[in-house]
């Protein structure tokens, strides 16, 4: 099983383009963002066999950082000013076949997640956090344990919690995604797109389903404005699980 990191972005929103830097480059308890996700991939050993960064704004700091490591592979996204997410995975996507961990580089979380997720069931597995959300978040509608809808559009009322922007793929379904994300990026030409929406097109054509692994005994927060930055560093300023 891979591994695939989404870092292209500058982190605009939070001000960590104007530092010089990529946002998974802040540092909270004294190390980068993207580093505590490469040591909790790490932490599962053997089960994941290399870890691909998708880079892009100043990627020569990940060159910097991680060339030097046999176990990363760093795919750069050269048009990531004039896509979304979606487009930045259309890079990785020859790493999928083997099964991957899905996971944006603004997410800070408690290692064990990735664990969880590794033995938890279902072709397609979200870390979620079952709570009321807010507007920004990307929410989730769970039916019978499985996701049925996830966008960041719905009501909040009718929302069951957030996912995490951490998930699992496996083997079974990843030739499926990448077709998918392949029909979106190139043949729809939809650049302006986020993973879920591809998620969401195999849900609703009955190709795939996701389970909903619940993550309320972990910590999680992605890092999208400054009073998220401020809350990771209150929350794990004593460590990780």
């Amino acid at each position: 099983m891979k591994a695939v990191v989404l870092a292209a972005g500058k982190g605009s929103r939070i001000g960590s383009d104007s530092r010089g830097i990529p946002k998974s480059f802040l540092e909270v308890n004294g190390k980068k963002i993207i580093e505590h996700q490469v040591d909790a991939i790490k932490a599962l050993g053997d089960a994941v066999s290399e870890i691909v960064i998708v880079t892009g704004y100043k990627n020569w700091l990940f060159e910097e950082l991680f060339g030097k490591d046999p176990k990363i592979t760093l795919v750069k996204n050269p048009f990531y000013e004039h896509c979304n997410v979606l487009g930045s995975l259309w890079f990785a996507r020859n790493y999928f076949s083997e099964g991957f961990f899905f996971m944006h580089a603004d997410t800070l979380f408690d290692p064990p997640v990735l664990q969880k997720l590794k033995e938890a069931t279902g072709s397609v597995r979200f870390a979620v956090e079952f709570k009321n959300t807010v507007e920004e978040e990307m929410k989730v509608r769970v039916v019978d344990g499985k996701v049925v809808e996830v966008n960041k559009t719905m009501d909040c009322k009718s929302a069951h919690g957030e996912f995490t922007g951490v998930a699992l793929i496996s083997p079974e379904v990843a030739n499926t995604l990448k077709a998918q994300v392949e029909q979106i990026i190139e043949r729809d030409l939809e650049l302006n797109r986020f993973f879920e929406h591809a998620v969401q097109q195999l849900i609703d054509a009955d190709k795939i389903q996701v389970q909903a692994v619940d993550i309320e005994d972990f910590r999680s927060i992605e890092i999208d404005f400054p009073e998220d930055f401020e809350r990771a560093q209150k929350t794990f300023e004593k460590g990780f699980q």
